[in-house]
């Protein structure tokens, strides 16, 4: 399963705003340099999109956390 599927999903279940699109597509980025890492193997979906997203969140200077 792609994990890709679950970032816009989640992006406008964290409120981002309008920056909901800048900050899935740094998420989407991320997430295929984790699969080109191959970094998405043996790992949950869900888990790397979490991890895509807070990192994205972060560099576009929202405070997020893990809980959320």
């Amino acid at each position: 399963l792609d994990p890709c599927i679950y970032i816009l999903r989640f992006c406008h279940k964290l409120g981002f705003g309008d920056k909901t699109q800048a900050v899935s597509n740094t998420a989407l980025r991320l997430m295929q340099r984790m699969k080109r890492d191959w970094m998405h193997t043996g790992r949950r979906p869900s888990g790397l999109c979490g991890a895509a997203l807070l990192v994205a969140a972060r560099m576009h200077a929202f405070n997020r956390t893990v809980d959320d």
